[in-house]
């Protein structure tokens, strides 16, 4: 699926391989994460890894939505990991 959720010109892509869904259809993360990297190369950009539950917290604390059996954290969340990827982000395009 990563290759066809990047848009085109997309010079870094931000993922997180270790969750739930993952484990929910009996993927081992580390073959998905291995695949999704390479997918993300195929399509000319740069895979940067994130594990958001190093950022927010585990599962089931206040950064998660409530009994959301997908797996996804809040919009305040969301936006923690977002300011603490920022530098990585920055540093990958380098002076471009």
């Amino acid at each position: 699926r990563a290759a066809s959720s990047i848009p085109a010109g997309a010079k870094i892509v931000l993922f997180d391989a270790g969750g739930g869904n993952s484990k929910d259809r009996g993927v081992d993360p580390r073959a998905y994460r291995a695949r999704t990297m390479q997918a993300i190369r195929a399509q000319g950009a740069k895979p940067i890894f994130v594990s958001y539950k190093q950022i927010v917290g585990p599962e089931g604390t206040s950064a998660w939505i409530a009994n959301d059996p997908h797996h996804h954290f809040t919009v305040a969340s969301h936006s923690r990991v977002a300011a603490a990827m920022l530098p990585r982000v920055i540093a990958a395009l380098g002076n471009k």
